[in-house]
């Protein structure tokens, strides 16, 4: 009889729950080593609104004090887009590439402070993503990435912290959206 490689089922559903609890950061193209909601969670903090969505459910730039954008708040890469748009799948491809962008952006930053980005907490990861996405790596306070990476909850959570602002006004929607992904994070 030929014996079977199969593992039993409890130790399958173990490796399927460590797996599903510990991202292994193995990625694809167009993945990030994030939790299933983090890309919901940074659409929707960044045009609640669809802005610039016509009804043929494209993408098309918006005007706004920084210029035009397209998308998820994203600067418009090329003018052609005032005419044909980008469509969802597009929008979302453009968001994913420049979060990696960031990411490797991040990656250096932290190399340079004499931290690892794949050896901090997905929490700190997406927190880090968050504002390097929005703010830029290179504006990024070393105070705020220190309590990131130690998940200073008390600190991270401050309102006169974590703010962010567009145009000098803060940016109500973003800081609203983060502290309701992450208050209860900072209970515990």
């Amino acid at each position: 009889m030929k014996q079977s490689r199969n593992l039993p089922l409890g130790a399958a559903v173990f490796i399927g729950i460590w797996f599903c609890a510990v991202p292994a950061f193995a990625q694809g193209p167009n993945e990030l080593p994030v939790s299933a909601g983090f890309i919901e969670y940074i659409k929707a903090a960044a045009n609640p609104d669809k802005h610039g969505q016509g009804k043929d459910g494209r993408f098309y730039p918006y005007p706004t004090p920084q210029g035009h954008l397209i998308g998820y708040r994203q600067t418009v890469p090329d003018k052609a887009l005032y005419m044909r748009g980008w469509s969802a799948a597009e929008a979302d491809a453009a968001l994913i590439q420049q979060l990696q962008s960031v990411e490797s952006e991040l990656r250096q930053r932290l190399q340079r402070d004499g931290k690892n980005l794949d050896q901090i907490q997905p929490a700190c990861r997406e927190i880090l993503l968050d504002y390097g996405f929005t703010e830029g790596v290179a504006k990024l306070k070393p105070e705020w990435i220190q309590a990131v990476t130690q998940l200073d909850w008390g600190r991270i959570l401050n309102p006169d912290f974590y703010a962010r602002y567009d145009a000098d006004w803060p940016d109500s929607v973003r800081n609203k959206a983060f502290f309701k992904r992450w208050s209860s994070k900072g209970e515990k």
